[in-house]
């Protein structure tokens, strides 16, 4: 948990172990550090431990797609692949946004071979782009979004109990760093 993390950096710094990570100015700055290396954790690999799938249906004719997620999943920090439903390989990605304007202008219908990220909304979560745009065979057919999560932030005392991503050492120890 934050609180164990706090204890073990604080205990390697022989300081005497906190009862919240309010307790002292120290513990407060170390909930500060741990969420520095979750950052930087994050930002450097794609951890298994915050893979997850979003799944959203088909709606004919529908080319743009928002990505709600809900619970401990709540920010997407990069998408992995968009699958679709009975399409044995992943979607390509489009590499730029306008190639993919510029083919939905032309308003074709069919089965999803190619994906773009076209904006993000403001919780920072990409609204997913299709092409072509989904046709009536497609309606309901669901696409599955696998993405990588960014941990959220910890809160001095609110989140004393929470249970850390990362494997506790790593955090530790980039802690100590």
């Amino acid at each position: 948990t934050v609180l164990q993390i706090v204890n073990e950096v604080q205990r390697k710094l022989a300081l005497t172990p906190t009862s919240t990570t309010a307790s002292t100015n120290q513990a407060t700055l170390l909930v500060d550090f741990i969420n520095d290396v979750l950052d930087d954790l994050t930002d450097n690999g794609s951890w298994v431990g915050l893979r997850r799938t979003a799944t959203a249906s088909c709606i004919s004719g529908v080319a743009e797609y928002g990505l709600t997620l809900a619970g401990s999943a709540s920010t997407v920090h990069h998408v992995e692949e968009v699958r679709l439903s009975g399409r044995t390989a992943a979607l390509d990605v489009f590499n730029s946004i306008q190639e993919f304007r510029q083919l939905n202008s032309i308003n074709t219908t069919g089965t999803p071979i190619r994906y773009a990220l076209v904006s993000v909304d403001n919780n920072g979560n990409p609204t997913i782009g299709l092409w072509p745009k989904p046709g009536g065979t497609q309606e309901d057919n669901a696409f599955y979004v696998h993405f990588y999560m960014k941990p959220r932030h910890y809160i001095v005392t609110t989140d004393d109990a929470e249970v850390v991503p990362f494997r506790a050492g790593v955090v530790v120890l980039g802690v100590l760093a």
